[in-house]
């Protein structure tokens, strides 16, 4: 079965370093627990990857006719002065922010 095979894939190791990415605070037994509810998601992944939608049509792959979406309009646009305004940490123009993985 596809979940089994993925259990051994996902490690409580990855799982801490997901959390620590998330900003989450997980004891072992909590990630070791979340290993296999990761393993039975990425398992019913696996299992929607193998349906096979090449005959399938693209739902909203074209614009149908009676499709309440319209086309895009340009509109006012905002300075970047403006839209930097609320920005509590800017450098350069640019948006600031905190480093959030060690390389």
């Amino acid at each position: 079965m596809i979940v089994s095979l993925i259990v051994s894939l996902v490690t409580a190791k990855e799982v801490m370093e997901l959390a620590h990415l998330s900003r989450l605070s997980l004891s072992p037994a909590e990630a070791t627990r979340m290993c296999g509810q990761f393993a039975h998601i990425l398992g019913y992944i696996e299992m929607l990857r193998a349906v096979d939608v090449r005959t399938t049509e693209e739902y909203l792959s074209q614009r149908q006719p009676d499709s309440s979406l319209r086309e895009d309009q340009v509109g006012p646009m905002y300075t970047s002065q403006c839209a930097l305004s609320a920005v509590p940490q800017r450098r350069d123009g640019m948006v600031e922010v905190p480093k959030f993985k060690e390389d």
